[in-house]
């Protein structure tokens, strides 16, 4: 039969707790193979790379559903101990996706603790009939310390039939204990099971790049040492159930079938459409054309009078590239942050202008750049910056780059025009390149530091060394696995509505060293349309 694998995870809940080597498009072949019809965003502590998620869904025809595993913690904000549970949120719709990443970036802004938290306050905010909750794995807060009053009651009268009883079929002691006191839970209250797989790779074999991944990063979780943590068919799963000999085959059915409450999800959202921040009223292009105008006004005086006519001919060709484009919000924010930005914080920006933007001599009118291309010893060509065919027939934003002395007055212009919420830097993923890749496979098969460090300098010299060629071929499940992530330099989102709900934020870097970062690495936001300034 078909159920939905909900509870699971990639190399991106990496970011929150090494723990996985495979990938999203691991998971979604899977998907296709045994004919399920949805892939799960489930990650550890955060939503995960949705956009890349949503990309892959529509490549291979599935549904993307938003989940995540989040931390919690009876108090968020307590911060003298690190206990943390585990919960899975699941959004049925997209009003709540945008309810689930308020909370989670509030977990990463203010419940961070080792772990971002959320708390019992963050849940009962949610809308209950747009989440499903489960109450996850025996790392959950089920039947730890007063879990009835502190957790259960308040949880289930909020969420009703929304909240549903995890179990899972591991034939170990701990699941066994776990799955049994779930069913008296279920006597008592009424409340529905369902299955979950909690899966980390694909078929059973693969455990052992796993267990090869952890024990490199000196790693080892004892409670689940023995559990087989795959995305198997049902036949498997029911054959587990059964000998593991808590459920009966009537709650067995029920929790495999609760799983398909999830084909009501209305998935993920996304749009290729430019998402471009508008912060005038009325007409666009009027009001670019008059701050341009304006300008010139000023400086025309300037101009030889003999090149005057053919600075105005540039102004009218580029202005018109921009408004047959639709890109005069772009320019007017642009010019507006940097306005606020040297005015009132005394940025510095650099007399050379960076990039193709220093072609477009309206750049130079609206204080983008020092650099007249009327004036320059090199012709610049306004094409190559920006043009209507390029624009529209690519689908791609002109890409405007800035130099400052100090990003943080351009930060807090942002800021004052877009609101708090309305610009964070954006991250870079980190996957391990050949060279890292080797280095780790070959510290977990035992290999001493001696032997690989000069061999991952050059592996291509390698490649057909009888005692390497087999290590560096078997090394490559280890590739593009990302296990970290960075703030993009200087690369910022900014939009036009809260960020945090939009998008979502994750901390990047230790308790008190951090950057906050909204969850979007640059290629996808070009994808996806997104406002990026550098």
């Amino acid at each position: 039969m078909r159920y939905n694998n909900y509870h699971k995870h990639s190399h991106y809940s990496n970011i929150r707790s090494l723990d996985c080597v495979s990938k999203p498009e691991d998971y979604i072949k899977r998907a296709v193979e045994l004919g399920h019809t949805a892939y799960f965003t489930t990650e550890h502590g955060y939503q995960g790379n949705i956009y890349e998620a949503y990309t892959l869904c529509q490549q291979y025809g599935l549904k993307c559903v938003y989940g995540v595993e989040a931390y919690y913690a009876d108090d968020m904000y307590d911060k003298t101990s690190r206990t943390n549970y585990h919960i899975v949120l699941i959004a049925m719709t997209e009003k709540a996706r945008k309810e689930i990443n308020r909370i989670m970036s509030l977990a990463n802004q203010d419940g961070f603790y080792y772990k971002p938290r959320i708390d019992l306050n963050c849940l009962l905010s949610l809308t209950p009939t747009d989440t499903i909750v489960t109450t996850a794995c025996v790392a959950g807060r089920m039947f730890k310390d007063d879990w009835e009053e502190k957790f259960f009651i308040p949880v289930y009268e909020h969420f009703k039939n929304n909240l549903y009883l995890e179990v899972q079929n591991h034939n170990e002691r701990v699941q066994i204990e776990h799955n049994k006191r779930i069913l008296k839970v279920k006597e008592k209250y009424g409340v529905q099971l369902i299955h979950a797989n909690d899966s980390h790779y694909i078929k059973p074999e693969e455990a052992k790049y796993r267990d090869l991944f952890l024990r490199a990063k000196g790693i080892f979780y004892e409670d689940e040492s023995n559990f087989i943590l795959d995305y198997p068919d049902s036949d498997t799963i029911v054959q587990r159930y059964i000998a593991q000999g808590v459920l009966n085959k009537n709650q067995i059915m029920e929790a495999l079938n609760n799983t398909l409450v999830f084909d009501n999800a209305e998935g993920i959202k996304l749009d290729k459409e430019f998402k471009i921040p508008k912060i005038i009223d009325g007409d666009s292009n009027v009001v670019l054309r008059n701050i341009i105008r304006n300008a010139w006004q000023k400086e025309k005086p300037n101009i030889p009078k003999e090149r005057v006519k053919e600075y105005e001919e540039a102004i009218y060709y580029e202005t018109k590239i921009i408004s047959d484009c639709g890109m005069a919000d772009y320019f007017i924010l642009d010019h507006e942050i940097i306005k606020k930005a040297v005015n009132e914080y005394n940025a510095v920006l650099t007399r050379s202008g960076r990039g193709s933007a220093v072609s477009f001599y309206v750049n130079h009118l609206l204080g983008l750049t020092e650099i007249d291309r009327l004036k320059s010893p090199i012709t610049l060509y306004p094409t190559r910056f920006m043009s209507a065919e390029r624009i529209l027939s690519s689908r791609s934003l002109p890409d405007i780059d800035l130099n400052f002395a100090d990003v943080e007055p351009v930060i807090k212009a942002s800021k004052d025009i877009l609101g708090e919420e309305g610009i964070y830097y954006m991250v870079a993923y980190k996957p391990l390149q050949e060279s890292s890749a080797f280095r780790l496979w070959c510290k977990a098969n035992g290999y001493h530091i001696d032997e690989y460090d000069e061999i991952a300098k050059e592996l291509d010299n390698h490649l057909e060394n009888k005692k390497w060629q087999n290590v560096i071929e078997d090394s490559k499940v280890f590739r593009g696995v990302i296990e970290s992530i960075a703030p993009s330099p200087c690369s910022f989102l900014l939009l036009d509505k809260p960020i945090p709900d939009e998008v979502g934020l994750i901390r990047v870097g230790n308790m008190n060293n951090y950057v906050m970062c909204c969850a979007l690495d640059g290629y996808n936001c070009d994808v996806y349309k997104y406002l990026k300034n550098d």
